[in-house]
């Protein structure tokens, strides 16, 4: 019963890893893709073409990847406790610290040096 509910969770992790990926890399095949094709001189269909292939590409890659590293993930947690706690431990000291104000250094006046003479 258990597993099986991590199974669900951890295939919905990796959607989300995909789904943001192929996020990514549709905006970055995006603008990427149309300043190289524009800067070649594509224009029109081929353009279009040119763009949209890089698109589907990034979105591929960039979906593959993150989805592959949100099932490590799921497979370094080991079981759906750990799966709700930080991989790196959080300094909550760090949150309580009181904001002090920013202060100036005291400007340094540049000293003059005499030459001794020859």
């Amino acid at each position: 019963h258990g597993t099986k509910m991590f199974e669900g969770e951890c295939f919905e992790r990796m959607q989300t890893g995909a789904m943001m990926g192929a996020s990514i890399g549709l905006a970055v095949g995006g603008v990427f893709s149309t300043a190289t094709a524009l800067r070649s001189g594509f224009r029109g269909r081929l353009l279009i073409r040119t763009v949209a292939q890089a698109m589907v590409g990034g979105a591929a890659a960039f979906g593959g990847f993150l989805a592959v590293g949100m099932a490590l993930r799921c497979e370094e947690d080991g079981h759906p406790q750990a799966a709700q706690q930080p991989v790196v431990p959080v300094r909550t000291d760090i949150l309580q610290m009181q904001m002090l104000p920013a202060v100036r250094p005291p400007r340094v006046l540049p000293v003059h040096v005499e030459q001794p003479a020859k």
